[in-house]
């Protein structure tokens, strides 16, 4: 009993980590028996023993009652068909050390620069600054010498502006960057504030991640049309 409870657990984990896998589950594109015999192998070199296929299958099988039953996905059309989405080139990224100093210098670029692309994440020992690249030098002018840890140019970012009820519905940033996984765009930062998700990509993905999303946006469109 316990070795089956085991092999749920990690079944359930394998899918959670695939985007591509969980999508074609949800909507009954993927054969289970196929699935069973791909995790099969990566299930027990997580749990150290053999298992059988036929018990990964049952997990499977378990997991598409609530799990995979694509409950959530009509709300989570509904908030992307109500967004629109931007997107912003010329970026540049510094991740700087997080000192007083530092914070009081990045609160006067905000206040100063309120009209331009400025975002600033907030970590434990460092801040991550997504900035348009005019702003470059006098980011660096304003801040104290050796507080750039790391830095890189050559971003773009994409902002879904979505309508509130985006705060209370699970699943919608997931929803957006399981399509930009499967599109094998690479997500460098994501920033959520209110009704605003920010992503930040490579300049030469840009184009890529901006029509994936569009069409996302578009699918959800139909699907709540459909819906009446």
């Amino acid at each position: 009993m316990y070795q089956k409870r085991t092999v749920s657990q990690y079944v359930r984990r394998l899918i959670q980590l695939d985007p591509c896998l969980d999508s074609a589950l949800r909507r009954g594109f993927a054969n289970a028996s196929a699935v069973a015999r791909i995790l099969r192998p990566q299930v027990e070199a997580l749990i150290g023993a053999s298992v059988t296929e036929g018990s990964v299958l049952a997990a499977l099988k378990r997991m598409r009652r609530p799990e995979l039953s694509g409950g959530p996905e009509l709300p989570v059309a509904r908030v992307l068909s109500a967004s629109r989405l931007d997107l912003k080139t010329g970026l540049g990224k510094m991740v700087l050390r997080r000192t007083p100093q530092v914070a009081d210098a990045l609160g006067e670029l905000a206040a100063r620069h309120r009209r331009m692309f400025l975002q600033v994440l907030q970590g434990i020992s460092s801040y991550t600054v997504v900035h348009e690249s005019r702003l470059r030098d006098e980011i660096l002018r304003s801040v104290p010498s050796g507080s750039v840890l790391a830095e890189s140019s050559g971003l773009a970012a994409l902002t879904v502006v979505s309508p509130p009820e985006i705060s209370e519905t699970p699943g919608v940033v997931s929803a957006l960057l399981q399509r930009l996984a499967s599109r094998g765009v690479n997500v460098e930062e994501v920033v959520s504030c209110h009704v605003d998700t920010i992503i930040i990509v490579r300049s030469e993905e840009g184009g890529r991640a901006f029509d994936s999303l569009q069409e996302l946006i578009s699918e959800c469109r139909s699907l709540a049309r459909g819906q009446g």
